[in-house]
């Protein structure tokens, strides 16, 4: 299942992306998701993709990135928070 998601991934627009990411995941065992046109990051909404992502890990699922689908501001925000080498979703495409 692919989640585009095409908001700010900041702080007003976190419980809604956390909602996003627990239906898709209720609803697959493998989510891909493409934040390629988001335009603005910040910690809150590293967090709780990290979150999604180990929430998917330890239930036996698969939260990943679609190819292409981080986009300049998220891989930014990834690298300039750390989140990129601690979160091994932000280290995870998937080419399929």
């Amino acid at each position: 299942m692919k989640l585009t998601w095409t908001e700010d991934l900041t702080i007003p627009n976190a419980p809604r992306l956390r909602e996003a990411l627990l239906a898709a995941l209720a609803e697959s065992d493998d989510v891909l998701v493409d934040c390629s046109s988001v335009e603005s990051v910040d910690l809150a909404g590293l967090q709780v993709l990290a979150a999604a992502a180990k929430s998917a890990s330890r239930a036996g699922k698969r939260l990943a990135f679609a190819e292409d689908g981080r986009g300049p501001a998220l891989t930014e925000a990834a690298e300039r928070s750390g989140f990129s080498g601690a979160s091994a979703l932000f280290g995870e495409v998937s080419h399929g």
